[in-house]
């Protein structure tokens, strides 16, 4: 049996050469249950480690397809939207103690031709309206 090589040896081997002694001490040695459950940890962290890898790819190109549709979206063509829209407020009081009904006075003008209930004044904006000082 050999005697134990310094770190700053060790580090010089090349790995053939590592295996290589190894591999000769090995035949003389006798090795407790601790090297195997190494051998394992190592073979584990080796399996994570190319699945994370992989996660990191998968990720990174994932990224970079919303990156592209989000630059899409915000820089595409300035066509109108397609579909109605509307500004709806919140219901409840507004400042000034006036109320919105459920909707806001304020209806997309592609919206407000098709909608009944955006041709009638709310209650509340009506009792607003008269009673506002000229």
């Amino acid at each position: 049996m050999g005697m134990a090589h310094p770190i700053a040896e060790l580090k010089r081997l090349s790995d053939a050469e590592l295996i290589r002694q190894h591999d000769e001490q090995a035949k003389h040695t006798v090795v407790g249950t601790a090297y195997y459950v190494d051998e394992l940890r190592y073979r584990q962290q080796a399996r994570l480690t190319r699945v994370m890898l992989w996660l990191t790819i998968v990720i990174t190109v994932l990224t970079g397809i919303v990156t592209i549709a989000t630059l899409h979206n915000v820089l595409g063509d300035d066509a109108p939207p397609t579909h109605a829209t509307a500004a709806v407020a919140p219901a409840g009081p507004r400042p000034g103690g006036t109320t919105n009904c459920g909707r806001d006075a304020t209806i997309a003008a592609d919206v407000a031709p098709s909608r009944a209930w955006a041709r009638r004044p709310c209650p509340a904006f009506a009792r607003a309206a008269r009673l506002a000082p000229n």
